[in-house]
């Protein structure tokens, strides 16, 4: 559920997994540990900071623990997911679990397999992205937001610890990654389809999605997200998305030149963040040629 620092780190950032594994583990371990899903195979979708996730029969995801101490973090994952389900599931599409393998012959952690959210990711270069969709994922975030936070702490969601921004007002369940990666869109409309990945769930300031919202699309975008939001802000609210998305985009971009990789994506959310990109999908090439050229 959260991102781990701990063990050596790959060039993209992202901390080294600590077994094996590969399309015909995966399969293996499904089998043994849930024979009565009869899966016949299994497809290496993408990897995030703390799970390898496979498909399955394109039916299924199987999401497995990279490491040891992301393996802790099963309980909260299937929880949370379960929150998910319970609140939102009849507003999009979220990841409902339907089996949990234990550690096996096959596999060293416990490991989760949910219904796939079908579509395709909003950050795909070649995504259709429609004209509704700021307005679909203000009233998605609307709902998000709206998730009893008594329902969420009992699920095991902790307040975010790092906010610096001095909100003080009552906390909202949040997302807490709140962008492309994890926007699921209909291949053939552009429309919201369904929110994945909630291992940054925490309770926190509402603006702290919106700020995602700013990093990933912009601030013409995300005024639309606010005009369908429909829940009343605080007058210090868009001060806080801004504070939020300028300070994450800032050290985003520092780890990203520390680690010597390609600042390209981090540049373009400080324009974004900064609003010196006229849209969202422009980054200033001037910026880019002054930070990737000290």
């Amino acid at each position: 559920m959260t991102r781990s620092s701990a063990g050596s780190i790959d060039p993209g950032g992202r901390p080294a997994s600590d077994r094996p594994l590969d399309a015909s583990i995966a399969l293996a371990a499904v089998r043994e540990q849930l024979p009565a899903l009869a899966c016949r195979q299994a497809t290496h979708l993408g990897s995030g900071w703390g799970s390898d996730v496979y498909l399955l029969d394109a039916g299924l995801v199987a999401r497995f623990p990279r490491t040891a101490e992301a393996a802790e973090w099963v309980d909260l994952e299937e929880r949370v997911l379960g929150l998910c389900s319970t609140w939102l599931a009849g507003a999009f599409a979220v990841p409902t679990v339907v089996g949990r393998g234990r550690a096996g012959a096959h596999f060293p952690y416990d490991f989760l397999v949910c219904e796939l959210v079908r579509g395709v990711s909003a950050e795909w270069p070649s995504a259709p992205v429609a004209e509704e969709l700021a307005a679909e994922l203000g009233r998605a975030l609307a709902h998000i937001h709206a998730v009893p936070v008594s329902a969420a702490r009992q699920a095991g969601l902790r307040e975010v610890e790092w906010d610096d921004s001095g909100y003080a007002a009552p906390p909202c369940v949040l997302h807490g990654d709140f962008r492309g990666g994890n926007v699921v869109v209909d291949p053939a409309s552009g429309r919201l389809a369904g929110v994945i990945d909630w291992g940054n769930a925490a309770i926190g300031d509402p603006a702290l999605d919106f700020a995602s919202l700013v990093l990933w699309r912009g601030w013409a975008f995300v005024r639309r997200a606010l005009a369908a939001y429909g829940a009343p802000a605080d007058a210090g609210f868009l001060g806080r998305v801004r504070h939020h998305a300028q300070t994450q985009s800032v050290q985003a971009l520092a780890d990203t030149l520390r680690r010597r990789a390609d600042p390209a994506l981090h540049l373009s959310e400080v324009c974004n963040a900064f609003g010196l990109a006229p849209d969202p999908d422009a980054p200033a090439p001037a910026l880019r040629t002054a930070v990737a050229s000290p």
